[in-house]
């Protein structure tokens, strides 16, 4: 028989006891695991954030924001194809959240889908008129309120 999947080890560590505080050691929890990979994103260091969004997509495959990140290492790696699926997975997750469409907008003009593209810009915009920031190759905002 082949060894129980990691996904169905961690459900069944759950359910015999919660988590001690902090996680249990050795593994991060998945908020720290998103950041990691965030801050790999960040540094530059793409083949590291890639595998840790990779990682966390498939133990949270409903975690948007996962799919989103395995997008934006993929794009700047220049694998447009494979960021418009983590985009359009994210985006089907989390269908109002403009950055999942400004996204999917960058992935489809990089593979020569003006019309789609349009469209996709159109519905970012619609949805946070702010999100135009994505578009011009600028740092974001500052959050509000923090």
């Amino acid at each position: 028989l082949p060894p129980p999947e990691e996904a169905l080890l961690a459900r069944l560590a759950r359910a015999d006891r919660p988590a001690p505080r902090g996680g249990f050691p050795g593994r991060p929890s998945p908020a720290a695991a998103l950041a990691e990979a965030r801050r790999a994103l960040a540094a530059g260091e793409l083949a590291e954030a890639l595998h840790g969004f990779t990682a966390l997509t498939r133990l949270r495959p409903e975690d948007p924001w996962a799919w989103h990140g395995r997008g934006d290492a993929l794009q700047l790696l220049g694998e447009p194809a494979g960021a418009l699926d983590a985009y359009a997975r994210a985006a089907a997750l989390q269908p109002d959240e403009a950055l999942h469409r400004a996204g999917l907008a960058n992935a489809l003009e990089a593979l020569g889908r003006e019309a789609a593209a349009r469209e996709a810009w159109e519905r970012a915009l619609a949805l946070d008129p702010e999100v135009a920031w994505v578009r011009a190759g600028r740092s974001p905002p500052t959050p509000r309120g923090g």
